[in-house]
């Protein structure tokens, strides 16, 4: 080969240039999701054998199970188990957010709605017209019994105007922040961005609802992370989620205390309408919603 040739062909190549062309991001880690979910169950069941111990060792093993279940439902014992379950859902969250690559408030989408307010009442009607639907359902017996709802709605009922309002806050506010920013923050944020919206919001959903270890309120908590989920990420921020959850639980509570009681199966099958009606028609609105799920 003549050095003419040589050259002409070395003109020809293109330089290496080094980064060039510039390769896709990994995809998105969800196995930090999934660890971070299974830490919470694991830290929350060692908190109630924790609990269980300390109640044997200071009552010198005079501590029974059916001690244990009036502590439970007594309610410095219930709003004490309950206000360290969040603070153990909470924590998980922020401390998992830490060590995020990107900034927490992106990890979590902690960010204000920038678009039209009416989303927060749309979350909120839409949220308590799901758990008024299922109220319906309840006294029509068309779900099964549940003794974890029975024992919140006795709990609820034995408490005084003062601790009425704490209550409101552990089992209402708490919930509304702690868990949301686990679940449609934490976990559904990274399963979306991985799996697309519709698999990441049905699979946080699903998860959300089994962490509650109870058939009906876990079924009523992953059709509430169906509802929650979607205006997530129609909205791009968790903000309407943390408000519908909380004021739906709120007025739950509420309702337990004041013993509003819905007697007829004409009421109730009215109630039950309402409320899925209701849910329904929000659902309709914040499909409406101008999207920010890119955020």
């Amino acid at each position: 080969m003549s050095l003419e040739a040589a050259s002409a062909g070395n003109e020809s190549a293109p330089p290496v240039i080094p980064g060039w062309p510039p390769q896709p991001p990994p995809p998105p880690r969800v196995w930090t999701s999934f660890l971070a979910y299974g830490l919470v169950i694991a830290v929350q069941v060692a908190m109630i054998a924790a609990l269980v111990g300390l109640l044997v060792v200071f009552s010198k093993g005079a501590f029974g199970e059916t001690d244990m279940e009036n502590y439970l439902a007594s309610v410095p014992g219930m709003l004490f188990v309950m206000m360290m379950s969040m603070a153990i859902v909470g924590g998980t969250a922020f401390f998992a957010a830490e060590f995020s690559p990107v900034r927490k408030k992106q990890r979590l989408r902690l960010y204000p709605i920038t678009g039209p307010k009416w989303i927060f009442p749309a979350s909120c009607f839409g949220s308590l017209g799901l758990a008024l639907a299922f109220v319906g359902l309840d006294n029509l017996g068309l779900i099964p019994h549940s003794s974890t709802l029975k024992m919140l709605d006795e709990f609820v009922r034995q408490l005084t105007p003062a601790t009425l309002v704490v209550t409101i806050f552990v089992m209402g506010v708490l919930p509304g922040v702690c868990e949301e920013s686990l679940f449609r923050g934490y976990i559904q944020t990274r399963l979306v961005q991985r799996w697309g919206a519709v698999a990441g919001v049905v699979c946080t959903a699903v998860m959300f609802g089994v962490m509650h270890f109870d058939l009906v309120q876990g079924t009523f908590a992953g059709l509430l992370g169906l509802f929650i989920g979607y205006a997530v990420e129609r909205t791009g921020s968790i903000a309407p989620a943390m408000v519908g959850h909380a004021f739906s639980n709120s007025v739950m509570t509420v309702l337990s205390y004041i013993k509003l009681e819905i007697p007829g199966v004409s009421a109730n099958v009215i109630l039950l309408c309402a409320g899925l009606a209701t849910c329904a028609l929000c659902t309709l609105a914040i499909s409406k919603y101008p999207s920010r799920a890119s955020v």
